[in-house]
């Protein structure tokens, strides 16, 4: 939440031509349900079954660009999908940078339920560091750069 997975992404493939997709809104497509209803009405583990098939039906397809969920990497099948699929790239940034680019706590379920924004960010950054860094090809801190120059980074290493 808040790495810039899906402004990065949206730039990029006007930079580059190739297609853009976001697997939340992929998700809410195929669901008819925004991510934050489909929290409320069915369980996260239905949510993270509804984002494997997505990203499986993704990464079928060449020439396009995922932007996908935070959480996508706390399946195994998911981390050996994006290390053996195409290119990863991990967008880190800090939870203190996280904290101030989320403004919109609505949209953000996991951050729904949190009394302190900035704890519940830490500890999720905590939590999936490892599987971050495992499951990427390239890592690109993103701490003190501006969505235009994560894609002039990404352009310059493809």
């Amino acid at each position: 939440m808040g790495a810039w997975k899906s402004t990065v992404g949206r730039k990029l493939s006007r930079e580059t031509g190739l297609w853009f997709k976001d697997m939340d809104r992929e998700i809410e497509r195929e669901a008819g349900l925004i991510v934050t209803h489909i929290f409320e009405v069915m369980s996260e583990q239905e949510f993270r079954e509804l984002e494997q098939q997505t990203l499986n039906r993704l990464i079928k397809k060449d020439g396009q660009i995922i932007a996908t969920g935070g959480g996508v990497v706390l399946s195994d099948a998911n981390r050996f999908i994006l290390t053996t699929e195409g290119y990863t790239f991990y967008l880190k940034a800090q939870p203190e940078t996280l904290d101030k680019r989320i403004k919109n706590v609505q949209k953000r379920p996991v951050l729904q339920r949190s009394k302190n924004k900035l704890e519940t960010l830490r500890q999720i950054y905590n939590e999936r560091k490892m599987y971050y860094e495992t499951s990427c090809h390239k890592i690109i801190d993103t701490d003190d750069l501006s969505p235009e120059d994560v894609v002039e980074k990404i352009v310059e290493l493809l």
